[in-house]
């Protein structure tokens, strides 16, 4: 996956359970409505061919250069939580339509920007994290 073009271009075909060697789960912090599993991501993904979606990545930047899936923007944590409302929804194009899909490796860093957008009350929000 690493080289010179490292994107994941075919969400629909990547394993990303395989990827990671674990099955993906929801963490119980978030409500369950701002939280959904891979599976269930990519059904929804399949369904709306991304006309309906906002996607996050929110890993540094050098993580996300190294390979990411096609179609989410990086914006790192740290910058993400720095911003104020009004920037980040100009950043998202603010649509009450569209849904938001946040990942990250670990979970952690997703589910903080999350409640970051529920907090400042942007979107409706999903969570869904990259790895275990």
């Amino acid at each position: 996956m690493c080289g010179d073009k490292p994107i994941l271009n075919d969400v629909k075909k990547f394993d990303y359970e395989g990827f990671i060697g674990a099955n993906c789960q929801v963490y119980p912090q978030l409500k369950p409505e701002n939280n959904i599993i891979w599976s269930n991501f990519l059904e929804l993904y399949q369904k709306s061919q991304n006309k309906e979606m906002v996607l996050i990545d929110v890993r540094p930047e050098t993580h996300y250069n190294i390979v990411h899936l096609s179609d989410f923007i990086n914006i790192p944590i740290t910058f993400f939580e720095r911003m104020k409302p009004a920037e980040l929804k100009a950043l998202l194009n603010e649509d009450k339509e569209k849904k938001v899909f946040v990942m990250c490796r670990s979970g952690n860093n997703s589910k903080r920007a999350v409640k970051f957008l529920l907090s400042n009350e942007i979107l409706s929000i999903f969570f869904h994290k990259i790895n275990k």
